[in-house]
């Protein structure tokens, strides 16, 4: 694939694993996600006066401890309740990008970032009640912790044995495809 392609939005899609680790994946298709920011050290620059004391210069510094990640989730407010209203407890987001084939296929994941322990902090409903007939929304603050992990490549197998084939007559098949015009169809 060429280096030069660019993503667009349209070719991001957010997943939510309420679950947890090995849990089911749930696209969040009509979510928006205008801003992920990830702090990942706090640099405190350590001075001491010159040897004229006429100023101070730079020694040395200090790290301090990443801060945590907060963003914003806009979609339109549903009667079913998305995972990010519902969901208790920590649980996990993906972010991911594909250039290839249908981006609600998480295998088609070329990179993204995966948020950890994320917890609902607040609800914004937008458009309560008016005279117009506009949309209803609901934007859901979270915070995680940190760090943001990248997903630079992802690669799926299949976990079998010998005499599982050998009983089923199951052949897998190895390759991945693309199923669109950037790449072979199946």
């Amino acid at each position: 694939m060429s280096e030069n392609k660019q993503y667009t939005t349209r070719t991001n899609m957010l997943w939510a694993q309420p679950e947890g680790p090995g849990g089911a994946m749930e696209p969040l298709a009509c979510a928006d996600l205008d801003e992920l920011s990830d702090v990942e050290t706090v640099l405190t620059p350590l001075f001491c006066w010159n040897d004229d004391r006429t100023g101070k210069d730079v020694i040395g510094e200090t790290l301090g401890d990443p801060e945590k990640i907060s963003f914003s989730v806009t979609m339109p407010e549903q009667l079913a309740r998305s995972v990010l209203e519902t969901a208790s407890c920590p649980f996990t987001i993906y972010w991911t990008q594909s250039l290839c084939g249908r981006v609600d296929d998480f295998a088609n994941t070329e990179r993204g970032e995966i948020v950890t322990n994320v917890r609902r902090v607040a609800r914004i409903f937008k458009g309560v009640s008016n005279r117009s007939d506009n949309s209803s929304e609901v934007t859901v603050n979270v915070e995680a912790w940190p760090p943001l992990l990248d997903i630079d490549t992802l690669d799926f197998g299949r976990s079998t044995t010998v005499a599982v084939l050998a009983g089923n007559d199951i052949y897998g098949e190895e390759d991945i495809h693309c199923v669109d015009a950037c790449g072979t169809t199946i």
